[in-house]
């Protein structure tokens, strides 16, 4: 639920005054330059879900699996996708401890928004990339 809520707040109060919702943890660095760079390259004012593309059940029958983004690595939502799914009927959280990325991805696949991967955003620590990967 908490996203949920976190997302109709965002359009209730800041919609208006921003086209980007930036999600990132406490522990999250964040290149404020990097991420204006980032956002250059794609059209705010479309639908958009971007960051560390991951995935989730692929491999399994029916066309269940879904891209997600890491929120450990921080994301971006555009206004567009925060209104698109807040007018979704449904797109609910089923139980309280939902992780939000994964439930955030199913969301967004019910809306044919794709999960745009960035390799400037990072779930891990540093240790596990490699260095070309973080400059």
């Amino acid at each position: 639920m908490g996203i949920e809520y976190f997302l109709r707040y965002f359009i209730k109060y800041y919609s208006e005054s921003r086209k980007v919702l930036v999600i990132v943890d406490d522990d999250t660095l964040l290149s404020v330059r990097g991420l204006m760079n980032v956002l250059e390259s794609y059209d705010i004012s479309q639908p958009l879900y971007i960051g560390e593309r991951y995935g989730y059940a692929h491999r399994a029958s029916e066309g269940r699996g879904y891209d997600y983004i890491t929120m450990g690595g921080g994301l971006v939502l555009s206004t567009q996708a925060i209104l698109m799914r807040n007018k979704c009927l449904r797109c609910v959280c089923p139980y309280p401890d939902t992780p939000d990325d994964m439930q955030l991805g199913l969301w967004m696949k019910y809306l044919g928004i794709p999960a745009h991967h960035e390799s400037g955003f990072h779930q891990s620590e540093p240790n596990n990339y490699h260095r070309a990967a973080l400059a």
